[in-house]
Parts: structure tokens; C-alpha cells; sequence
């Protein structure tokens, strides 16, 4: 699976993805450390990636209208490679399986917005 990074992602994420034989690179890594949310998430669904990211603010507007692969890792962005090492074999099930689709990971939980529950 293809996995791209917010700005405000932990860069070790990308090593343990790939050590886990995905794709992903940051938005520094491509060059896009200053585009804005909307356009990071026009690029992640153009290379048919997951765009992954900590921003609250930006997550609540998606899964309000899902369009693409986006995952809020909703805690400190120091604990963001873990929580996502964590719940990553279940996401990549889910993800593999449905063209649009909004999870969001929480230590204690791992809740995911299909298009048809946009709210």
C-alpha cells in the first residue's frame, strides 16, 4: 500500500512502513511541506496513497465528506509510529477494500467513516 505523510507526521513512520513493504514519503520528502491541506490530500488520492496526518482541524472537515484514503492519527505525534504500528494490518484490510474511506486511530479505539456515513 502507498502511504503519504503530513507535514506534522513523525518522519519514523516512514521507515517502519516501508520496513513493513509499503511505499511512503513525506511531504517534505516530495516537496510539499508548505502546500495546504486540500492539496496535499488532491496529491495522496492522485498516487492512489493514504494520506496520513495529525491535523484535528483538517481531519474533521474530510470525514465529513470522504473522498480518497485519509487516516487521523489522533494523538500526540510522538506516540503517531506506534498507534499506526499498531492498528496498520487491520487499516491495510480496510483500505484494500473500499476506493473512499476516513479512519480514525486513537489508542483505545480505531473507528472508520465509509462515504455512505459522511456526516
Amino acid at each position: 500500500m502507498r502511504f503519504f505523510l503530513d507535514q506534522n507526521v513523525d518522519a519514523r513512520l516512514r521507515g517502519k512502513l516501508v520496513n513493513a513493504g509499503h511505499v511512503a514519503w513525506t511531504a517534505d520528502d516530495a516537496g510539499l511541506s508548505a502546500e495546504s491541506d486540500p492539496d496535499l490530500s488532491i496529491y495522496a488520492h492522485d498516487r492512489s496513497a493514504v494520506l496520513v496526518t495529525h491535523d484535528r482541524e483538517f481531519s474533521q472537515r474530510v470525514r465529513k465528506r470522504v473522498v480518497g484514503h485519509h487516516i487521523w492519527l489522533h494523538c500526540d505525534e510522538l506516540e503517531g509510529p506506534a498507534l499506526m504500528t499498531h492498528h496498520l494490518e487491520d487499516a491495510v484490510l480496510i483500505l484494500q477494500r473500499h476506493p473512499d474511506l476516513f479512519i480514525e486511530m486513537t489508542v483505545s479505539q480505531f473507528t472508520v467513516i465509509h462515504p455512505s456515513q459522511d456526516l
